[in-house]
This record gives C-alpha cells, sequence and structure tokens, in this order.
C-alpha cells in the first residue's frame, strides 16, 4: 500500500507542478503572444492529465472495492481496440514506433462494457509505446479460442525477465530483487487494466521470451455466443 501511495503522490504532484510553472510565467507577464497560447496550451493538457489520473484512481478503487458499475452491452473488441490504436497513432508516430494493421483471425463480441474495455486497451497500446525504442513496432491480433475472443498486443521493445512478471500488474508490493519500474506509473495502470478486465470475467496475462525481446499482453473474454444460453438460463 505505501508503494502505490508513494506512487499516486508523486504522480498527481507531477501535473500539478507543471500547472504552477506555467502559471507563474503568464503572471509575470513577460511571455510573447505566442508563448501565452504555449503556456495555455501546456496548462489544459496537465489539466487533462491530472482528471484522467483521477479517474483512474477512483476505477481501481472501485473495482478492488467490488463496487465498479458495469454498463455492459454486445460489443466488438476489434472496433475497441482499432478505436484505441487511432487515438495513439500521434503518440506512435511521435516517437518513430509503427503500429502495425491488426491481424484478424476471427472476429467475435463480447458482452462487456465498452468504455472500460477502451480504457483497457489504451492502458496496454500506451504502454507497448513507452517501452519500445525508435523504430521498433507494435503488432494486434484478435481471433476467437476455445469459446472466448483472444485478443494480443506484442511488442518487441524492453521485454522481461521471468523475475520481473510476478510484479508487472502489481503497484501495491515490492520486492528488493524487482526491477525498476518502466516509467513512473506503469504497475498502477497494469493494475487498473487487470482490475477492468477481470471484474468483467475476463483474463489479462503478459509473457516476455526475456530482457530485450519484447512483450506480449494476451486478454481473453468469453465470447456472446458462449454466455447468451447461460444469462437466458438463469433470466428464465
Amino acid at each position: 500500500m505505501n508503494a502505490l501511495l508513494s506512487t499516486l503522490s508523486h504522480d498527481l504532484r507531477t501535473p500539478l507542478s507543471t500547472i504552477t510553472g506555467w502559471l507563474f510565467l503568464l503572471e509575470s507577464d513577460k511571455l510573447d503572444t505566442v508563448a501565452k497560447k504555449r503556456a495555455l496550451d501546456k496548462i489544459r493538457v496537465n489539466i487533462a492529465e491530472q482528471v484522467r489520473l483521477i479517474d483512474d484512481v477512483l476505477l481501481l478503487s472501485c473495482g478492488m472495492t467490488g463496487h465498479l458499475h458495469v454498463d455492459a452491452s454486445l460489443i466488438s473488441p476489434l472496433d475497441l481496440l482499432e478505436g484505441a490504436m487511432e487515438k495513439l497513432r500521434p503518440t506512435a508516430v511521435a516517437g518513430s514506433v509503427s503500429l502495425l494493421p491488426t491481424t484478424v483471425r476471427e472476429s467475435g463480441k463480447v458482452v462487456a462494457d465498452g468504455e472500460l474495455l477502451r480504457r483497457v486497451f489504451e492502458i496496454l497500446l500506451l504502454h507497448a509505446l513507452k517501452t519500445t525504442q525508435e523504430g521498433g513496432a507494435i503488432e494486434t491480433a484478435v481471433g476467437v479460442r476455445d469459446g472466448s475472443v483472444e485478443i494480443t498486443i506484442s511488442d518487441n521493445g524492453k521485454g522481461l525477465s521471468p523475475a520481473a512478471l510476478p510484479y508487472l500488474f502489481d503497484a501495491f508490493h515490492k520486492d528488493e530483487n524487482a526491477p525498476a519500474s518502466a516509467y513512473p506509473g506503469a504497475e498502477r495502470n497494469l493494475m487498473l487494466a487487470r482490475t477492468l478486465v477481470e471484474r468483467q470475467d475476463g483474463q489479462l496475462q503478459a509473457s516476455s521470451r526475456g530482457p530485450g525481446l519484447g512483450t506480449t499482453f494476451t486478454l481473453r473474454m468469453v465470447c456472446a455466443d458462449a454466455r447468451m444460453p447461460a444469462v437466458n438460463a438463469a433470466d428464465n
């Protein structure tokens, strides 16, 4: 718990510090018109980041305490994945990382909360972008296996050792032998992603062949076709 609180304190303070700095410059009345516009843009971006962080913390808290509201409907994970990819494409271009077209072996639908699942995809894709070096690539695939829709997000970035994998989704506990965080808030973000998936009866796992050999996230959710008979039986 102390590790999580420490991380949250740092993450919440960072955008506030940036906002405070730009406000100080604006109040100094030493900025020209172009610089003032840049200052306001920076302030808006950091306010949005602060709001997103607070929303994520509330989601994580609700998910962990069993109070997460899930507005489930019939949705296509492929559509949500590709929407998240388009949203993050400018980030990929800025980092010279390729977001390759999704490989679709078979597309299925699931009963889930579209907004929560979209947030999961954004977290996983952003993690891949932040841990992949310039010139790298991110591959995505969607298929159906054993009655579940399976989505994979793979990068050829930093990768992980077998000893590091147990800590990837853990924002609470730290072992002295655990590796340094890939970036500020990484474990918290991934913990949120796993929590949002598991609260919708899904599974989220990670694998890596080792340091420097990339990481693959695999998300599985029961196909709507497989769930409907059980849902109908419960209704009757």
